[in-house]
């Protein structure tokens, strides 16, 4: 695409320097991606600008730059492409859509929102479309999946509009019919998904969360809201999914437009939730699918598996697969990384599961799960992660008194913030139950394994999947289920 057409789709451009004729094989807003022909999109942050690497860009490859304000354009290298804009940020998805040639206008994509359970339900929906015979992309918090390529690091829920526009092109190119991916609060108020249109949207839940950010509850939904618009809708999708037994359920399906199955134990749900029972294999659910019986066999476990199956159920349903193939989609899954996913089992020793649960809801959800599992003791290691919602911390000790026998309160990411006062701030919501302080994670892990017996199950939560653990140092590398395994004797 020719420079001067991506220019053409721009918001705020306030100017231009340089041969607009040039052509633009691709979009980056990361120097250290850039690859020859692309166009580098200086965004200005908190912590860097994007300007300060227009040399580094330039001598990777890049051939046009946008920067932020007309005054930038000074900053340019005589003779370089360039256009000018308000803000780089608004300007970055349609130009992002444009370079790589609106993928979601070829690509049938499933965005799915909420506070808990996205990716579980991310996984379900693509397993039920790959059991359909598609060909699928994902794009999730565990891994970004392009057909006929190894799964990639996704870096965060949603990515920028530059990286998100070029793994959907992919996926296209790749044989990509359909794609499943996360669409986070944050990626909707900042603008990430703009440009991109969804054949079906979807609502899992809305719980305390993300509040540094979005500052109010009221904030936080309104974020959400914003999937449910119009302007992200596919002319000929498929409408919206969403859970009704949430309150802010509701508000999302009055703003839907076209439309609307819902999901819940409701009895006007389209898709019902009739009973289910949870174990330590699977989970058994049964659902009424427009008065139709239908049961399910999980292997996910745990209790919030039933509501995100029956919605994964719902989003396959509502795009036209037959009941049995979503059934047969929803029954193949064996395991979502990092969600209750189990170390072992060790005969001998206590049931270990690892869950990336980081809410209070979340962790509130999963030692519920994990109690209708056993009748002896539920261990869970917890901790906060640093520079985010603060006000969360005493309501994750207050979850985890509630539900556990035995807390063992220690770090998740501190990031910049001291292990030591991130676990002060905790400590108040146990109130008085009894509990352990250990900030290093490894020896919190090690204490929790070996203090288990038989029967007991140790839930080690707020990482999951990852492989790191963040300090103001840097990251170092650190699985919990690595651990974990070392601790029964595993590895």
């Amino acid at each position: 695409m020719r420079f001067r057409e991506v220019i053409a789709e721009l918001p705020g451009l306030e100017g231009q320097a340089g041969d607009d004729t040039l052509e633009i094989g691709g979009l980056t807003h990361d120097s250290r991606l850039v690859r020859p022909g692309d166009l580098f999109c200086c965004i200005p942050g908190a912590r860097m600008d994007g300007h300060a690497f227009i040399a580094a860009a330039l001598n990777r490859g890049a051939r046009a730059l946008m920067v932020q304000g007309a005054g930038n354009l000074r900053r340019v290298p005589e003779g370089v492409p360039a256009a000018a804009v308000t803000r780089v940020r608004e300007a970055m998805p349609p130009a992002a859509c444009a370079v790589f040639g609106h993928p979601t206008r070829t690509l049938r994509l499933i965005g799915i929102t909420g506070t808990n359970g996205k990716t579980s339900t991310c996984y379900l929906v693509d397993s039920i479309l790959r059991a359909a015979g598609e060909t699928t992309g994902v794009l999730s918090t565990l891994e970004v999946r392009i057909p006929g390529r190894a799964p990639e690091e996704a870096g965060r829920t949603t990515p920028e509009a530059s990286d998100l526009q070029r793994w959907l092109r992919a996926m296209v190119d790749g044989g990509a019919a359909w794609a499943s991916m996360e669409v986070s609060s944050h990626a909707l108020v900042i603008g990430r998904v703009d440009g991109t249109v969804f054949d079906t949207v979807a609502f899992t839940n809305l719980t305390h969360d993300h509040l540094d950010f979005h500052q109010t509850p009221e904030a936080y939904l309104e974020a959400k809201r914003l999937l449910f618009q119009p302007r992200f809708a596919r002319a000929d999708g498929h409408g919206a999914v969403v859970n009704v037994d949430d309150p802010a359920g509701h508000a999302l399906a009055d703003a839907c437009i076209g439309p609307m199955v819902g999901v819940g134990t409701a009895e006007h749900a389209a898709v019902r939730l009739v009973g289910w029972e949870v174990r330590t294999t699977g989970t058994s659910i049964d659902l009424l699918v427009r008065g139709e019986p239908m049961h399910l066999k999980a292997r996910l476990r745990g209790l919030y598996t039933v509501r995100n199956v029956a919605l994964a159920a719902g989003i396959g349903l509502a795009v036209g697969i037959d009941p049995e193939t979503v059934r047969a989609g929803i029954e193949s899954l064996t395991c979502v990384p990092g969600r209750l996913e189990p170390v072992g089992p060790v005969e001998g020793a206590p049931l270990v599961l690892v869950d990336y649960a980081h809410t209070p809801d979340g962790l509130r959800n999963v030692l519920q799960s994990v109690r209708e599992m056993t009748d002896n003791r539920v261990i869970v290691v917890f901790g906060c992660g640093g520079d985010r919602d603060r006000t969360k911390r005493p309501e994750m000790g207050a979850a985890a008194a509630e539900l556990a026998d035995v807390c063992i309160v220690t770090s998740d990411n501190p990031r910049s913030e001291d292990p030591n006062a991130i676990i002060d701030e905790i400590i108040p919501g146990l109130a008085g139950a009894p509990h352990e302080r250990i900030v290093d994670r490894r020896e919190a892990i090690l204490r929790a394994v070996t203090c288990g017996r038989p029967g007991d199950i140790v839930v080690l939560a707020g990482k999951g999947h990852e492989t790191y653990q963040e300090f103001a140092s840097g990251r170092i590398d650190f699985d919990d289920r690595r651990v974990a395994a070392e601790a029964l004797g595993l590895e």
